[in-house]
């Protein structure tokens, strides 16, 4: 029982604002996975310049650890060789969706080509 004076509060309203509070949860957790991956990128042990890895040699799992790079982008870039033959020159990653700009920046220090090896001349 409603006790007098109580405003009356519709289903329509109650869907208003439990969609409102599901969005505000949405927003909440876009911002902590931002923010997550904005301190992983940060953070990256492939940040030290010593880690250089041959883009024709590395796994999915070892480009996943490059800045930038998550499981997605791995799997695109291994595919990308695989469809397109080797990397001549690391530059051909920005052929890559999403690997374009800044990324492009941050990755390029830490990937290297090496020639195809030649094979012997006949003697």
């Amino acid at each position: 029982m409603e006790s007098p004076g109580s405003p009356q509060v519709s289903v329509g309203t109650m869907r208003a604002r439990s969609m409102a509070v599901v969005v505000m949860v949405m927003i909440v957790c876009m911002v902590v996975i931002d923010s997550y991956k904005s301190r992983r990128f940060a953070n990256s042990q492939w940040e030290a310049e010593d880690y250089v890895i041959d883009l024709n040699l590395a796994t999915e799992a070892e480009l996943n650890l490059l800045p930038g790079v998550g499981p997605k982008l791995a799997t695109d870039i291994v595919r990308y060789r695989e469809t397109e033959g080797r990397f001549t020159t690391p530059e051909q990653l920005q052929k890559i969706r999403g690997i374009k700009g800044a990324r492009f920046e941050a990755l390029k220090k830490h990937v290297m080509v090496r020639p195809a090896e030649s094979k012997p001349a006949d003697e």
